[in-house]
C-alpha cells in the first residue's frame, strides 16, 4: 500500500509539474507578438503536451501549421505538417496522417528544397502504408527514391529503399525485396548507421529464409544480432 501511495503521489507530482511547464510556455506565448518566435513555443507546447496529451500536442501543432503559413515560411510550413502527420499516427488518425503528409508536398515543391520535397513525398509514402494502400504507397517511395537518388541523399536514399523493400516483402515479391533491402544495406553502410546496418541485414536475412536458403538467412541474421550486441 505504502509503494502504491508513493507512486501515486509520483505521477501527480509530474503531473503538475507538466501543467505548470505548459502554463508558463502559454504565458509566454500570449505576452510575444513575434510570429515566428510564436511557432517555436507552439512546438515547444507541442512536445511538452504530447507526453500526456497526443490530442493536445496535436492542437499547438496545427496552431503551428497556421503560423507558419500566415508567415509564408515554406520550409516552415513541411515541417509542421510532416510532425503533425507523424502525431496523427501515435494517435492512430492513419487518414489525417495521410492528409497532413500529402498537404506538405505542394509547400515542399514550392521551397525549392529537394531534399524537404524527398523527405515529403517519402512522408506520404508511409501515410500510405499506414493506410494499408500498397499500390500507392510503392509509387510514393519510388518517388522520393527518385528525387534523392539525383541529388544524393545518403541517408534517404536508404530509407526509401528499404521501405520499397518492405512493401515487396508484404507482397511476396521476394526477389524485388531482396534487391532493394541490399540497397538499403550499401546506403545504411555508406551513412555508418549502425542501427540501419543491422536491420538491413535482419531483413535480407528474412528474404532468404523465405526463399528456403537457410544459410544465408542465418549468416544474415547472425551478422544483425552480432551489431546489436554493440
Amino acid at each position: 500500500m505504502k509503494k502504491i501511495f508513493l507512486i501515486i503521489c509520483l505521477f501527480s507530482s509530474l503531473a503538475l509539474h507538466a501543467q505548470e511547464s505548459l502554463d508558463s510556455l502559454l504565458n509566454i506565448f500570449n505576452s510575444t507578438k513575434n510570429e515566428r518566435k510564436k511557432i517555436e513555443i507552439l512546438d515547444e507546447l507541442t512536445s511538452a503536451a504530447r507526453n500526456y496529451s497526443l490530442d493536445s500536442g496535436i492542437y499547438y501543432n496545427k496552431i503551428a501549421v497556421n503560423y507558419a503559413k500566415k508567415i509564408n515560411d515554406n520550409e516552415l510550413v513541411v515541417n509542421e505538417l510532416l510532425n503533425l502527420g507523424k502525431l496523427y499516427i501515435y494517435n492512430g488518425e492513419y487518414d489525417s496522417s495521410l492528409v497532413a503528409y500529402s498537404s506538405s508536398i505542394p509547400y515542399a515543391k514550392k521551397s525549392n528544397n529537394k531534399k524537404l520535397l524527398g523527405l515529403s513525398i517519402h512522408s506520404t509514402g508511409n501515410g500510405y502504408l499506414y493506410n494499408a494502400d500498397k499500390v500507392n504507397a510503392l509509387e510514393y517511395y519510388l518517388k522520393a527514391l527518385d528525387i534523392r537518388e539525383k541529388i544524393d541523399d545518403t541517408i534517404g536514399i536508404a530509407a526509401s529503399t528499404n521501405n520499397i523493400g518492405r512493401v515487396y516483402w508484404d507482397l511476396k515479391q521476394n526477389d524485388l525485396a531482396l534487391k532493394y533491402f541490399k540497397i538499403s544495406l550499401k546506403y545504411e553502410i555508406i551513412a555508418n548507421n549502425n542501427e540501419g546496418i543491422s536491420s538491413s541485414y535482419n531483413n535480407i536475412g528474412l528474404v532468404y529464409w523465405r526463399k528456403d536458403n537457410l544459410d544465408s538467412a542465418i549468416f544474415h541474421i547472425k551478422k544483425s544480432l552480432n551489431m546489436r550486441k554493440f
